[in-house]
């Protein structure tokens, strides 16, 4: 619906394509697989990845809730909200994309989707939920005055109920990404919004302390949280003061580091997981989060991040029935972490069922983290005691999930967490042989080279090294690496770019590779940082990629528009160069003219000077003559003919007639 075309033309490029596969689509909800599974670049992928919405998903959204979002995008937060709340309205200034956005919520009577800004709505109290995410940065087109940013949030405040909140999610100019080297994500230049953008920009994002000093501003109380890798496709939203009073190692556990590069690749430089453990240690968490998500509601009014909530989690890059939330709340019996499907109540019809849990927080450190600090008798140690436990389960169903990645170690005892799956089909053996590998790959993403010096000098051999001892067939890797293959089928998502009619057989190669890559081209810095999995990898390799022919992309088109620019200056030269010729003639003809009829009112004014002479003359002498007359016609002798005659003649000679009798005084002229 259209409320004022006010001319924006934002775009990513992506519209037209998402248009075309929304129109085809026949599962548009906010967790489908068909619609992320058909991206092939970045921008498809952040319009249908379900982590889009993550950000919001975090938050208590009411079903009997009315609420507003603010620059919708291409719908993919809209498509949530939408099936989430009783009422929606999306307003979104470019056409193009408000249209993309309609045909991702065709299905949903609730959401009606408008062009234009808040602005253009009646500036009502009507919503209990304003929702903003990714659109402050851009409402001032980068300037560093305060005023549009206050005036956009000021508009949307007045949109809240007394009771609402306003939700707003936008990257943290000094977010540890960002200090750990990364590129800006609007700019792509490294360090730009941690020196507050030098050279100019066209978005400009915030530090904790002056988003909040907006939100106070239009009369709105701010609370913060953080968001990594950020809120774009965001796995954990978390309050930083309540995690560091109940759950402090959580804060370093589930955040992946280093944080995806979306844009271009980083320099090598500091390890962004232990600088971020650093300052989170230093109490500079709520200021260093990669992404800020504001809430901010009048006084008084309820905040829809609950108050026991100390920290939400999902599972990214799996297909829908795998996607996982898990909520940390801390109460009076301590920290549960409570674990569901997105899904929840939908029958997946897949080989590893969802088993939801409730388990208590356990304030130990990872099998990763111990290992990665020990010698090699602790790991060792570690796995022997790992693989006791996989024996002692062999009368139980498969979970594929005990592997070391899900272990936390207290002393000399392993306590098993995270157990998601029980996996028709699978075998204790084949969780033993998974367990090895994830744990290999695991390890050569969160621990320097130097740890495995005159070991191993590749994932390989680093497979070899931790499962030394253990009674293992000769083909066991081969069989690891097939049945991996089958999981990652199942359950994984194949990074955009690399369509295929075979996961399998792509998984299956894209782990070859992985076991090949030398370890020290696993590391994103000098001393340590964790990626992950195979599936990051080969993302982060796929996004670089989708970087350079972005840059080459850009390039060419800037030099297409420089060549028209210089041909139509050339041009646009030419032909002032042929007016000017034109324009110089036309004044030399004007010249001309201009000199020969100045010469001509000279003579004619000399020429009229002599004839006004010569006329005053004869003047005199016809009035002398006219004298004569008088005198002769007054005279007795006008008898006298001859000489009257002689008068009249000379008068006739003079070319003036004679006066009438009786009128004396009359000068014929």
């Amino acid at each position: 619906m259209m409320l004022r075309d006010n001319g924006s033309s934002y775009a990513d490029g992506a519209e037209a394509w998402l248009l075309d596969l929304f129109a085809r689509a026949t599962d548009l909800s906010s967790t489908s697989t068909e619609l992320v599974e058909a991206a092939q670049e970045w921008a498809h992928r952040y319009h249908t990845d379900p982590a889009r919405a993550n950000v919001v998903r975090a938050m208590n959204v009411s079903s009997d809730a009315a609420v507003l979002e603010i620059g919708a995008g291409c719908g993919a937060v809209t498509r949530y909200l939408g099936e989430t709340a009783r009422l929606v309205d999306a307003v979104e200034p470019a056409v193009a994309r408000a249209r993309v956005a309609r045909a991702r919520t065709r299905d949903l009577d609730n959401v009606e989707v408008f062009v234009g800004t808040a602005d253009d709505l009646p500036a009502e109290r009507a919503y209990d939920l304003v929702v903003v995410t990714g659109v402050l940065e851009y409402v001032g087109g980068g300037t560093d005055d305060r005023q549009p940013y206050i005036d956009f949030l000021d508009a949307a405040a007045r949109r809240l109920k007394p009771t609402g909140a306003l939700v707003l999610a936008i990257e943290n100019k000094l977010g540890v990404k960002y200090l750990a080297g990364a590129p800006e994500d609007h700019t792509g230049r490294h360090y730009d919004s941690v020196e507050s953008y030098p050279g100019g920009t066209i978005a400009r994002t915030f530090s904790r302390q002056e988003l909040e000093s907006l939100f106070v501003e239009v009369g709105l109380q701010p609370r913060t949280l953080v968001a990594f890798p950020d809120f774009k496709l965001c796995r954990t939203v978390f309050d930083v003061a309540q995690v560091d009073a109940t759950c402090r190692r959580l804060a370093v556990q589930v955040p992946r580091f280093p944080s995806f590069d979306w844009y271009a690749p980083r320099a090598r430089g500091v390890d962004e997981g232990l600088l971020w453990g650093s300052l989170f240690s230093a109490g500079l968490g709520a200021d260093t989060g990669n992404s800020l998500v504001v809430v901010g509601t009048p006084p008084g009014a309820e905040d829809p991040w609950p108050s026991d909530t100390v920290m939400t989690y999902f599972s990214v890059g799996r297909r829908a029935p795998y996607l996982m939330a898990a909520t940390v709340s801390s109460g009076d019996d301590g920290v549960t972490i409570r674990r569901r499907p997105l899904r929840e109540g939908e029958d997946a019809g897949t080989s590893h069922r969802f088993v939801a849990t409730d388990e208590p927080y356990h304030d130990l450190p990872t099998f990763l983290e111990e290992v990665g600090a020990g010698d090699d008798d602790r790991l060792r140690s570690l796995v022997a005691g790992w693989v006791a436990l996989v024996d002692e389960a062999r009368d139980e169903p498969v979970r594929l999930d005990l592997v070391p990645q899900n272990l936390l170690v207290d002393g000399e005892r392993l306590v098993v967490v995270d157990q998601e799956w029980v996996s028709d089909g699978a075998t204790w053996d084949q969780v033993v042989h998974r367990g090895l590998l994830r744990l290999a790959l695991e390890l050569a993403d969160t621990t320097p080279p130097a740890r495995w010096s005159g070991v191993a000098d590749d994932v390989a051999g680093l497979v070899r090294h931790v499962s030394a001892g253990l009674d293992l067939d000769a083909d066991w890797l081969e069989d690891a690496m097939d049945a991996e293959a089958a999981v990652l089928e199942e359950i994984a998502v194949v990074p955009y770019g690399n369509a295929t009619d075979d996961a399998r057989a792509w998984w299956r190669a894209a782990l070859e590779r992985e076991l090949s890559t030398p370890l020290q081209d696993r590391r994103m810095g000098d001393g340590g940082g964790r990626q992950g999995d195979t599936q990051w990898r080969v993302e982060s390799l796929t996004a670089e990629l989708a970087w350079m022919t972005t840059q080459r992309d850009a390039v060419t088109t800037r030099m297409n528009e420089l060549d028209e620019w210089i041909v139509g200056a050339s041009e646009r030269a030419t032909e002032a160069a042929r007016r000017e010729t034109e324009l110089r003639s036309a004044l030399e003809v004007a010249a001309d003219r201009i000199e020969g009829s100045t010469r001509q009112v000279v003579a004619e004014r000399e020429h009229g000077g002599a004839l006004a002479a010569e006329l005053a003359a004869r003047n005199g002498e016809l009035e002398q003559l006219r004298g004569v007359l008088d005198e002769i016609e007054g005279s007795r002798a006008w008898r006298l003919v001859a000489r009257y005659r002689t008068v009249k003649e000379r008068v006739a000679g003079a070319g003036r007639p004679r006066r009438p009798a009786g009128n004396h005084d009359e000068v014929v002229r």
